[in-house]
């Protein structure tokens, strides 16, 4: 108790008395780091009859076998107690102090003790590693690895940043922990950007080493093919072409189209290809012929280019209708195709008797059967084939009879020969007409 005239307390025969401050309350700690621990408390409940001027904080790492003090003045009720070893558990208690104290050094009641140890020593994060990956003439991506060490400073952070050529680096991407990705747009193609990653703890901040990436060429559309003629047969032709640029936007599509009249006619388009060929077939011999052929990409469609062939001489059919045969009467008749160097049958079977001379094209042969066989001619040379399609029509032959010799009975007349005019030989009757078996009408003997 200590003793202080005019000061409001107790009072006993004309003085005034007060004591010591209750314990203070409380006490809990705040933001701590390797080196210091914020400290709060509430203030005592009764100041003993006087203002308090301050706290005495008192700490230690050994159970305060060994105690160090940091004082504090006026009525605020926290402080930070700095200068401390990291990784260390101290405990920590608080004393009020009011004039009592001041004049006889007297504390109020002890706080509760308060343990709590500092943080591990801060240092540096890690640095990232940049990956990036150019998308296009305008997009790079960029991944980065996690810092594998976050130097005791918490939950790490990260910036991105982005430049090009000699520029100013500009903040892209953060502060942000996650995702550990980004994509750049709007770049100018053929132009090479860097780019850092800082990687940041809550004391230091880590820079990455920088990485370059060029951004694509401009995408355009491809150049124009130059097309030339291969192989020509009478019915097909072979177009070639180099490889065209692709306007850095592959994959490139060649189409080809063709004249459907020549010089002056509509272009239809008759095919597609990736390749660097396409056979024209299915065409006339000895006919012109324009083609024309443009490249495709993904931006779109390069002008035209164009090449005449003239597709070679075929044969050409002179033969338009076959003979009619007879069975038992010899037949012969002769293909003709101008330019044709062989003869075939594409289909159909000859009548039975004949045959065909497949160099000169002639048919000949004795019908034994009667019928109609279609067929189908080729003619063939060194630039292709014709087909005749066609039929040969064999009929019955005529039963021609006489009365026998004893005038009994009708006999078929199968061979009606004379002497000839030398009588040195028989001839066949020709032009000599009879009554046929039913007496209904004339038969031509041959």
């Amino acid at each position: 108790m200590g003793l202080n005239s005019g000061v409001s307390g107790d009072y006993y025969g004309g003085y005034s008395y007060y004591t010591v401050p209750t314990a203070p309350t409380s006490l809990a700690a705040g933001t701590v780091t390797d080196t210091s621990v914020a400290l709060s408390w509430t203030a005592p409940s009764d100041n003993g009859g006087t203002a308090i001027t301050g706290y005495r904080i008192e700490y230690s790492s050994d159970n305060f076998a060994n105690t160090t003090v940091a004082n504090t003045t006026g009525t605020g009720t926290s402080t930070t107690v700095t200068g401390l070893t990291s990784s260390t558990s101290y405990k920590f208690r608080v004393y009020a102090k009011n004039a009592v104290t001041n004049a006889g050094s007297f504390y109020s009641a002890v706080s509760n003790t308060l343990t709590q140890s500092t943080n591990a020593t801060v240092t540096a994060p890690s640095a990232s590693v940049i990956t990036p990956t150019v998308n296009s003439d305008t997009s790079i991506s960029l991944s980065w690895t996690a810092s594998t060490d976050n130097g005791n400073g918490g939950t790490i952070t990260y910036k991105l940043y982005q430049k090009s050529g000699t520029g100013s680096y500009a903040l892209i991407y953060g502060p942000a922990s996650s995702p550990r990705t980004y994509t750049s747009t709007g770049l100018s193609a053929s132009t090479t950007y860097t780019y850092k990653v800082e990687s940041i703890n809550n004391t230091y901040t880590t820079t990455s080493a920088e990485v370059n990436a060029t951004t694509q060429a401009a995408k355009t559309v491809p150049g124009v093919p130059v097309p030339t003629t291969g192989t020509i047969t009478g019915t097909s032709v072979v177009l070639n072409w180099s490889a065209v640029n692709d306007g850095n936007d592959p994959p490139v599509t060649y189409y080809i189209e063709k004249e459907d009249t020549f010089n002056g006619g509509t272009y239809t388009q008759i095919a597609t290809t990736t390749s660097l060929t396409y056979t024209a077939s299915s065409l006339t011999g000895s006919t012109d012929y324009r083609f024309r052929i443009r490249a495709g990409n993904a931006s779109g469609y390069s002008g035209y280019g164009s090449v005449v062939a003239t597709t070679l001489a075929i044969p050409v059919w002179v033969t338009t209708v076959m003979n009619v045969g007879t069975v038992s009467v010899a037949y012969s008749q002769t293909l003709n195709a101008t330019g044709a160097t062989s003869y075939s049958v594409q289909s159909g079977t000859l009548p039975a008797g004949l045959s065909l001379n497949t160099s000169t094209g002639a048919i000949t042969g004795t019908p034994t059967t009667n019928g109609t066989s279609n067929l189908t001619f080729r003619a063939t040379n060194a630039n292709g084939s014709a087909d005749f399609i066609t039929y040969i029509s064999i009929g019955q032959a005529t039963a021609v009879k006489v009365r026998n010799a004893g005038n009994t009975a009708w006999v078929p007349v199968t061979a009606t020969k004379v002497r000839n005019s030398t009588n040195t030989g028989w001839s066949v009757v020709s032009g000599v007409f009879i009554r046929n078996a039913g007496n209904s009408g004339w038969t031509n003997l041959g």
